[in-house]
């Protein structure tokens, strides 16, 4: 299971227009406001992988009451709670965006197949403990909106889950703690926002887990360009980068100048540097 496989427009079916049609379409549907509602009493054995858009809660729960799903994308379907979803025990990929009002993910806690979860604009959302819960999950996305953040209490619960993809974009981390991320023994790849710590988080955490790919895992990010190289000499580049620009690592840290800026930005990777190796 992939994120993008989930969010890319080339792997989702046409939209449904015509309930018995369906079964022809084989396993996979993408429903939105403009089909007709399910008929009552109607089964979809054969569906596995669904796609939903500005459903109403009514028409969700008459899709899950009548499948048993692998793969399920809800988005902009602005529900109070996630109950529904209790029944559908063979899923393995969950994805859930841009719902206003849900306030926990509790039921996920109970759907223990599940290797993949992305969860983009819950804004309601802080509590991460139900994932706790999910020994097979692997790939996890927490994202906020367009323009609003998503306000986690703390990632500890994800302490200790064998993930090996973890994406966490405009987020904003309560306790502004990254150490529950080096207790991620399987992990491979971390995409994380630039200012969703500081700058000694970000630098510890590079520490303790160095085997981990990560652009943030340096004392700035090129904003003209590609990230460094891994394991790129951060002074020395500076160099290469001519007068372009570079984000500084860290929460409320500058946008700069390479080179007319170099003075703060040397200061920069020093303070990166004595947090990197008071881990070692």
């Amino acid at each position: 299971m992939d994120i993008d496989r989930i969010y890319h427009v080339s792997n989702r079916p046409l939209p449904v227009d015509d309930w018995n049609r369906v079964p022809a379409q084989g396993a996979r549907a993408f429903v939105t406001p403009g089909v007709p509602p399910l008929p009552a009493g109607e089964k979809l054995p054969q569906l596995k992988e669904l796609w939903t858009y500005r459903l109403d809660r009514t028409r969700l729960e008459s899709l899950l009451a009548a499948s048993s799903l692998e793969l399920l994308s809800i988005s902009g379907s602005h529900v109070a709670d996630l109950f529904m979803l209790g029944a559908q025990r063979r899923l393995r990929a969950l994805a859930i965006d841009w719902n206003n009002k849900v306030r926990s993910i509790a039921p996920l806690g109970d759907l223990t197949q599940l290797e993949l979860v992305s969860l983009q604009d819950l804004r309601h959302v802080h509590d991460l403990a139900p994932l706790a819960a999910l020994a097979n999950l692997r790939a996890l996305q927490i994202a906020g909106g367009m323009d609003t953040r998503m306000e986690i209490d703390s990632l500890d619960p994800l302490a200790g889950l064998g993930l090996v993809d973890l994406r966490l974009a405009n987020i904003r981390i309560g306790d502004g703690r990254l150490g529950a991320l080096a207790a991620l023994p399987r992990l491979e790849t971390l995409s994380i926002a630039v200012n969703a710590a500081t700058l000694e988080e970000f630098a510890r955490l590079s520490a303790r887990i160095p085997h981990v790919r990560c652009d943030q895992f340096q004392p700035y990010v090129r904003l003209d360009g590609g990230p460094l190289p891994p394991g790129a000499d951060p002074v020395a580049a500076l160099d290469a980068i001519g007068d372009g620009r570079v984000m500084v690592t860290g929460k409320g840290k500058p946008t700069l100048r390479a080179r007319s800026d170099r003075t703060r930005l040397l200061n920069y990777c020093e303070k990166f540097a004595a947090a990197r190796h008071s881990i070692n």
